[in-house]
């Protein structure tokens, strides 16, 4: 296997790559700069919410076909989709469809056991059947 390449038991996705493919299909990146500039930040992030929910996430991803036993879902990018989609709530859309492979979730946080904190700052409140590889 060629250095830095992942074995094809091992489906990787980033997170901002699936939300730029999202807002691609969706032509949401073309007006971007000017609602931002003209009716604001909020307005903006709200415009990008409404395409790129976590099912979307979900949909866009497509890890399909994988195998019970044997593969492995890698996910990234969770810093940088922050804050148009939180790492937990694509999780939660995600597992009816990944619940028999293992999900490795790069997360640029603290994990105490229970709950995370995106950053070690921000904390969302929410149970991860989780626990750290590191």
């Amino acid at each position: 296997s060629e250095a830095g390449k992942l074995p094809s038991c091992v489906h990787h996705r980033d997170l901002w790559d699936v939300l730029m493919q999202i807002c691609e299909e969706e032509d949401i990146l073309d007006d971007a700069y000017e609602l931002e500039r003209d009716e604001g930040p909020d307005e903006l992030l709200e415009a990008i919410q409404e395409v790129a929910t976590p099912k979307a996430f979900v949909e866009t991803m497509d890890f399909s076909p994988h195998e019970r036993g044997r593969d492995v879902l890698l996910i990234t990018g969770v810093g940088k989709v922050y804050p148009f989609v939180r790492a937990h709530d694509v999780m939660e859309a995600a597992q009816p469809i990944i619940e028999d492979i293992p999900v490795v979730l790069m997360y640029p946080g603290v994990f105490d056991g229970r709950t995370l904190k995106l950053f070690g700052r921000l904390e969302d409140g929410n149970y991860y059947r989780a626990f750290s590889l590191l």
